[in-house]
């Protein structure tokens, strides 16, 4: 019997497709959300318009008329967020190693890049961990 691979997928909670109607607006009313937001949410919500609906969302918390982008990811709000938050410069870790380049080898160059990956997708895991946390709240 063949053992056939299957591909895994991390699902992803969406507060405005997963959560109810009533929950959501007690939810944006306590972050004071105005009522017109609120109500406008809530329509693109019961029509299924779940992107929409996290646009909105997040130019009614980022105080911005039309944020030019759609949403497609709990990253891509938070990176959006943070752009917006920092006057729309681009957030960059700084580098604890000295910008000396340095000759390794491939092989030690292949383990650099799988460790930074991994620890990406451990910062990645942590970030939609927040996220889920707060928007469960």
């Amino acid at each position: 019997m063949a053992v056939q691979a299957q591909e895994c997928r991390t699902v992803l909670w969406c507060p405005f497709r997963h959560s109810d109607a009533e929950l959501l607006k007690q939810k944006m009313q306590s972050y004071k959300i105005p009522a017109s937001g609120i109500s406008q949410i809530l329509d693109l919500v019961k029509g299924t318009h779940y992107q929409l609906a996290c646009q909105k969302y997040f130019e009614m918390t980022h105080n911005v008329d039309d944020c030019g982008f759609s949403l497609n990811h709990p990253n891509q709000f938070f990176v959006e967020s943070q752009r917006v938050l920092t006057g729309g410069k681009d957030i960059k870790k700084e580098s604890s190693q000295p910008e000396t380049p340095q000759h390794r080898p491939s092989v030690q160059k292949s383990r650099d890049a799988a460790s930074a990956l991994a620890s990406l997708d451990s910062s990645l895991e942590m970030e939609l961990e927040g996220l889920e946390d707060y928007f469960s709240k």
